[in-house]
């Protein structure tokens, strides 16, 4: 790629504090068997040996450009990328994680592919299995926007921005930035204030299609106790919880309503991981419809059982001997406690934590 030739992917990587474990991500970066990128080492007033390795690559290898600014944050270091941004696509890393080998080739042919879906891989954070998924074929499943709902709640795989593909020309013409109010330890929320206003524009009145890939693209440290978000970590395990969500009017029939249009589909229940994943998800979506009806005097079904999705969960349940506790009180008819247990697990109480005991003592080998 000459100088003045607008590279295919452009990734852009906020740098700070990251001598240790920098060499590593920008190795997997210069390992992808796609060629045609541009790297945008954002050096964001680093404190330590950073900037000068980011020179290092940038003197190695063309595609690296270094930009050195004073620190401001990751969202302004993700901002300055965009700035400086020329790729017909966008991808992002975190200075600590790395790149499966595949992960730009794999990502940018489904964009190509389906130009009305967002790509999204599953990441690790195991270096072996991220290393034994790297040699797996490619595995693109194709999700609409409610069951790509359920893996990003179940997977934890929702707000990050370095396991999606973007489309430059939508970030482009929406004028998309990060929050540099967010993105702090003290205020973080930057990610998903990105993510849906991007999704806005990139699907507009459309429906909201995705590409995802079952295996891992996308290594993600958890081991670097100086990155952004073990810090926010620390700072959150020393605050109180939060709570239980207030109440939404009208959430139980609308739950119980999605619940059997979903599991009436292949797809999520495809396989034990897949199952048990769909039938947590709905545990807990239909544990908070019983707290917000209870909570908002609304009508619930006597017995409980007596709904369809509850009938249907509790017959999952016990094919794939999945959460005993939810299982246990749906079939034993019991609204108060799953309101009680849904506000103890909010509050991290220790009687969620007994119950959840029991229920494992009384369902053994459930999970």
């Amino acid at each position: 790629m000459s100088n003045t030739q607008a590279p295919l992917v452009s990734v852009i990587v906020p740098v700070w504090g990251a001598q240790a474990l920098l060499p590593r991500c920008l190795a997997s970066i210069a390992a992808q068997t796609l060629t045609d990128w541009e790297c945008l080492l954002v050096e964001d007033g680093s404190p330590d040996n950073s900037g000068a390795i980011c020179d290092e690559w940038a003197a190695r290898d063309g595609r690296f450009r270094a930009i050195h600014q004073p620190n401001g944050g990751i969202s302004r270091a993700r901002n300055t990328g965009l700035d400086a941004a020329r790729g017909r696509y966008i991808a992002f890393c975190d200075n600590d994680d790395a790149l499966g080998p595949h992960e730009l080739e794999y990502a940018v042919e489904q964009a190509r592919l389906h130009p009305d879906r967002v790509p999204v891989w599953q990441y690790a954070t195991d270096w072996d299995a991220f290393t034994w998924a790297a040699a797996l074929p490619p595995s693109p499943r194709l999700c609409d926007g409610v069951e790509m709902m359920l893996l990003f709640t179940s997977r934890g795989i929702e707000m990050q921005p370095w396991n999606k593909l973007f489309d430059g020309d939508v970030v482009r013409r929406a004028g998309l930035r990060f929050d540099e109010a967010l993105g702090r330890v003290e205020k973080m929320g930057e990610d998903k204030d990105f993510l849906d206003r991007y999704y806005r524009a990139f699907f507009g009145d459309g429906p909201q299609n995705y590409v995802f890939f079952e295996q891992a693209l996308y290594y993600n440290e958890r081991a670097n106790d100086n990155s952004q978000a073990a810090r926010f970590n620390r700072q959150r395990a020393a605050a109180p919880a939060e709570g239980p969500d207030a109440p939404q009017p009208g959430y139980w029939p609308r739950i119980c309503r999605e619940c059997l249009e979903i599991c009436a589909r292949p797809a999520p229940l495809a396989g034990e991981q897949a199952a048990r994943e769909t039938i947590r998800h709905y545990m807990n979506g239909v544990t908070y419809g019983v707290y917000s009806a209870r909570a908002l005097g609304e009508a619930l079904p006597h017995p409980l059982r007596a709904e369809p999705a509850v009938a249907r969960l509790l017959a999952l349940g016990r094919q794939y001997r999945a959460e005993p506790l939810a299982w246990l009180l749906l079939r034993w008819d019991q609204p108060a406690l799953l309101a009680r247990v849904y506000e103890a697990k909010s509050w991290r109480k220790a009687l969620y934590y007994r119950l959840d005991r029991l229920a494992h003592l009384a369902l053994p080998g459930w999970k």
